[in-house]
């Protein structure tokens, strides 16, 4: 099947071990398993974080370098979360003024400062609105928009599946923000193949972007785009995008 952005796809079984897999997939016991020795790291994470090599480390982050963040909430280290919190507290030093709305309830866990909306259709909350991000509407707009490793979810992680609906999602998030606002965006490559392609084709309005492949606890970027499959370098991402992206001009 040919979808709209031209990206030929495949409904076989294969493609969803290609990306992301089942979620039921997550129940057997050895998922099981792995959830359970990730909150006995995290228990132990004061201990464990002053001893790890990548506390020294630093990782390129549009041409500067930056530390590793560091963190027991998900075990930053093991995962994508070391370099896309780090270049999310980077971003939001850069713009501390104006209406912030975060589209995935990820911030609040890290103690980053707290957005004015939070959009996440699962997590509960006071401060969380519970809508599909591309039903979502709000006559306010935002000059700070930032969402980690959320939008890959939509439109491949739920059923019927729908590159519309990814790209709709993104659409819905870059028309909220004021005329010199700027959407921070991550996201898992290997996952949603719909996003993979929009990527390649090319976001409007971006401003930069950069790729992320992994080596083991090591992040290197790359200027082209890179997809390995989500999970197959250890846990989480692979290879993961990152971008700034502007409101369209008038």
């Amino acid at each position: 099947m040919i979808n709209r952005w031209g990206y030929e796809m495949d409904d076989s079984k294969d493609q969803d071990v290609a990306y992301g897999g089942d979620f039921f997939k997550k129940l057997r016991p050895g998922h099981v398993a792995s959830v359970l020795a990730n909150e006995t790291r995290m228990l132990f994470s004061s201990l464990i974080i002053p001893r790890l090599a990548m506390a020294e480390k630093s990782f390129d982050l549009w041409g500067t370098n930056a530390k590793y963040f560091l963190h027991k909430y998900n075990t930053t280290w093991r995962n994508e979360r070391a370099v896309e919190l780090a270049a999310a507290a980077a971003f939001l030093s850069e713009n501390q003024s104006g209406p912030f709305l975060e589209f995935g309830n990820v911030l609040e866990h890290y103690g980053f400062r707290q957005p004015d909306v939070i959009v996440d259709l699962y997590e509960k909350g006071p401060r969380i609105t519970n809508v599909d991000i591309v039903d979502f509407a709000s006559e306010q707009k935002f000059k700070v928009i930032v969402s980690i490793s959320t939008i890959e979810h939509v439109g491949w992680d739920e059923r019927p599946r729908s590159a519309e609906k990814t790209a709709r999602a993104l659409e819905r998030l870059v028309s909220h923000l004021t005329h010199d606002g700027k959407l921070f965006i991550t996201a898992p490559t290997g996952h949603n193949p719909y996003l993979d392609a929009m990527i390649k084709e090319g976001i409007p309005n971006l401003d930069r972007q950069v790729f992320y492949v992994r080596d083991r606890f090591d992040w290197s970027p790359s200027r082209d785009f890179v997809a390995i499959p989500y999970g197959s370098k250890g846990p989480g991402a692979a290879s993961m995008w990152m971008a700034e992206i502007s409101a369209p001009s008038a």
